[in-house]
């Protein structure tokens, strides 16, 4: 009857140590996803990011050319006169 019970809290022991385990792999797995979906969406935003640069930079280059253009010599004298 000893021996029953014995083997019966082993069983209970060994099912709970089966339960931890699955929910401690179901968290890592969890975890897996998060990081990929988080890793995605950074990606994604270094993207626009990227792009945005491009264009403000285009713009500055433009920015650029046109100030050199209205400082010239010949355009500032023809201003003032």
């Amino acid at each position: 009857m000893k021996k029953l019970e014995q083997m019966s809290d082993l069983e209970n022991k060994f099912c709970i140590l089966v339960a931890l385990i699955l929910a401690f792999l179901f968290c890592l797995a969890f975890l897996k996803i998060h990081i990929k979906i988080e890793t995605t969406m950074l990606g994604y935003e270094i993207g626009r990011l990227k792009n945005e640069e491009f264009l403000l930079l285009k713009k500055r280059s433009s920015l650029t050319m046109d100030l050199a253009q209205i400082t010239t010599k010949a355009s500032l004298s023809a201003l003032s006169e």
